[in-house]
């Protein structure tokens, strides 16, 4: 188990994460289990982000936790920050492996995300 730690002292030692500014709004925060398969999400998300190129006609913004977030932010920081990320971001994309329902932390996006915004700007592919 992870020692406690104070959030005061842990901002005050290494940088927080930053919320992206108004003007960095998402299209889509990408919900996802880190233990489903990473090339079966892969494959996945760039047929959808092909699909949303030829649609729209431009790459779709997405908030992907993994690959934007500061490596340094610890776990339970995560999830609240979370929470300010989704809502930069127009729509939720569910990268729905086996294993996302019973992943703690999408689970708590999901809800956070069904608090903020409607279920009919989700869309689900995998």
């Amino acid at each position: 188990s992870l020692p406690p730690v104070d959030p005061l002292v842990a901002r005050d030692v290494r940088p927080a994460a930053r919320v992206p500014p108004p003007s960095s709004a998402c299209d889509y925060y990408i919900c996802h289990s880190p233990l489903d398969d990473t090339e079966a999400k892969r494959a996945a998300l760039a047929e959808w982000a092909e699909s949303f190129e030829r649609r729209i006609g431009r790459p779709p913004r997405v908030w992907l936790d993994s690959l934007c977030l500061d490596p340094t932010v610890l776990p339970h920081e995560r999830v609240h920050l979370s929470v300010a990320y989704m809502a930069k971001c127009d729509r939720l994309l569910l990268l729905a492996g086996p294993n996302l329902v019973s992943h703690l932390r999408a689970a708590a996006e999901l809800y956070c995300w069904s608090l903020m915004r409607s279920a009919r700007r989700m869309e689900v592919v995998l």
